[in-house]
């Protein structure tokens, strides 16, 4: 049949309007793709006038649908050029093996009446069973339910199991998207451009030739109705423009994403996925209330699967508390902990962990990736994403115990603007973006003023930089001499009006009066004394309250 003959057109246009329907497509976009006029095209599709759909007319438009990737199989092309009254052979072999053509797969499904759908997703299978979160599943599942939601990130610092979560949350989602839900690996990914890519080769569709390749999957999302979970995007830099694109162009489409940082787009909603539950150390429980706790729940199950053996009983589940509040309820951290039972009794691995917690926290799975086989990989690969200046200050920000006040914060942000280190406008501005960053958390004082803290296997590390930089010293001096000055003023503050105020301040603060009395017993012991010029006089005021001292601008 040559390219002129005339051909009966009315369920090659059926077929045809309903692909463009499904794939939210307009005529006069193929019309534009196959260089036709679109009231020619309408014309031929309709039957009217004088213009006749022809066999090259039906290979341009199934060739447009391919390179759309409105079709994607050979079955799909196949059944529309016999809706032309053609056959596959109205394509030569090498038609067929050119893009594209060639990127229809050739898998042909026949359903039966015993054939289950197909599965839309391609989330994998789960290793292990999720332990507690089932406040953030209801919660997320709610929130992913509303229409005017399109964009959730799941953030919190690394090894919280925000890749575990976000998995659980999409295979329930599974029967609620037309066209599925698509787990997408972003962690060893740091060029933006590659995100489109990786996107597509998880929706097994590849690039148009003439476009570039996020146009090529805006041009399959438009109208899809779907969910893409995108795994670990912290790292790449732009990936938040890319995000909004994609979400302007595809209306039926959502986006869940994990990541240590919150990404910051228009319409944004976050969860925090924080540690895992722990029991209260100072509460007396008995051992079926340790075990309902969820830390609790996930050290047993991995210590019963590194020794089968292993049980939680009335004389080991105090030390499992101690053990999973010593790692602070990080799961990654929990799991590590729980693998040493190996090896080491419950008592023998809580006193190492006193230790030296990130040195024993390391042997995770051989088939997962480095940062989740040793928690200071884990750690490092955040500090690692931080500016210079963001690192400077999370680092100094571990000399607090306990927490800290923004009145500290800033007291260091103003002592440290002396060496040009800290170019941050403000302390909240710091603050900030280390919350941002999942590294340092906001709570409350008893006072109702926020305080913030960061989790102990961080304090660690933070510890381990500043003695890499040569700081620990310096910073031992001022935070001591920092709550010298607040003893001081409280002394003054309890004897007047705001006696009780000044109270509670001082209990909030108590750990860290015990860390500069630790620091400074000794140094008084071995005749050490104090640098006047570093460390200049406190001078109380009338109010009660002393100046601080600023030893970090020298």
């Amino acid at each position: 049949m040559n390219s002129g003959t005339h051909l009966n057109v009315r369920a090659f246009s059926e077929s045809i309007q309903n692909y463009l329907r499904t794939s939210g497509h307009t005529q006069k976009e193929l019309a534009d793709a196959i260089s036709l006029n679109p009231k020619v095209l309408s014309r031929k599709l309709n039957g009217t006038g004088t213009s006749h759909l022809t066999q090259l007319d039906v290979q341009h438009i199934i060739t447009g649908l391919a390179r759309w990737r409105v079709i994607t199989t050979q079955d799909e092309a196949t059944h529309l050029l016999e809706a032309a009254g053609l056959g596959a052979a109205s394509f030569s072999e090498d038609e067929w093996q050119t893009p594209p053509l060639s990127t229809l797969t050739t898998k042909s499904v026949q359903p039966t009446l015993s054939s289950s759908p197909p599965a839309l997703h391609n989330l994998p299978a789960p290793a292990t069973r999720l332990i507690g979160r089932e406040w953030a599943v209801t919660r997320l599942l709610t929130m992913l339910e509303r229409d005017g939601v399109r964009l959730v990130t799941l953030f919190g610092v690394g090894g919280s199991g925000k890749t575990r979560l976000a998995l659980h949350l999409a295979s329930e989602l599974v029967g609620s998207f037309e066209q599925g839900v698509w787990y997408v690996a972003l962690a060893g990914i740091n060029d933006a451009t590659l995100v489109p890519t990786s996107i597509m080769q998880a929706l097994h569709i590849s690039s148009a030739p003439d476009l570039p390749p996020l146009q090529s999957l805006i041009a399959y999302l438009r109208n899809k109705n779907l969910l893409l979970v995108l795994d670990n995007v912290e790292q790449v830099g732009e990936v938040r423009a890319i995000v909004r694109e994609i979400l302007s162009a595809a209306p039926g489409l959502k986006v869940l994403t994990t990541s240590r940082v919150v990404l910051h787009v228009y319409g944004e909603y976050t969860l925090n996925v924080p540690p895992m539950d722990i029991p209260d150390l100072h509460a007396s429980l008995k051992t079926e209330e340790i075990a309902q706790f969820e830390a609790i729940q996930l050290f047993t199950e991995r210590a019963q699967a590194a020794a089968s053996s292993f049980a939680l009983t009335d004389e080991n589940a105090a030390v499992i508390a101690q053990i999973c509040a010593r790692v602070d309820g990080l799961p990654l951290a929990v799991e590590l902990a729980a693998a040493r039972v190996r090896v080491l009794s419950p008592s023998l691995l809580l006193e190492r962990l006193a230790q030296a917690p990130l040195r024993l926290l390391t042997g995770g799975a051989k088939d997962l990736p480095d940062r989740h086989r040793a928690l200071r990989n884990t750690i490092a690969w955040s500090y690692d994403l931080l500016s210079p200046e963001e690192q400077l200050w999370f680092r100094r920000l571990g000399i607090f115990i306990g927490g800290w006040s923004i009145e500290a914060a800033e007291a260091m942000a103003r002592d440290g603007a002396a060496d040009q280190t800290a170019p941050f406008d403000s302390a909240l501005d710091m603050l900030e973006q280390l919350v941002d960053s999942s590294l340092i958390v906001r709570t409350k004082g008893t006072d109702q003023q926020p305080r913030f803290t960061m989790l102990e296997t961080l304090r660690e590390y933070a510890l381990e930089q500043l003695a890499a930089h040569g700081e620990i010293e310096r910073l031992h001096d001022w935070h001591a001499c920092y709550f010298l000055a607040e003893a001081e003023a409280g002394e003054i503050g309890l004897r007047g009006p705001q006696q009780l105020e000044w109270l509670a301040r001082l209990a909030t603060e108590r750990d860290n009066f015990r860390s500069a009395l630790q620091w400074l017993l000794p140094r008084g012991r071995d005749g050490m004394r104090v640098n006047p010029i570093l460390f200049p006089v406190e001078q109380s005021n009338e109010a009660g309250t002393a100046s601080k001292a600023s030893p970090l601008g020298t």
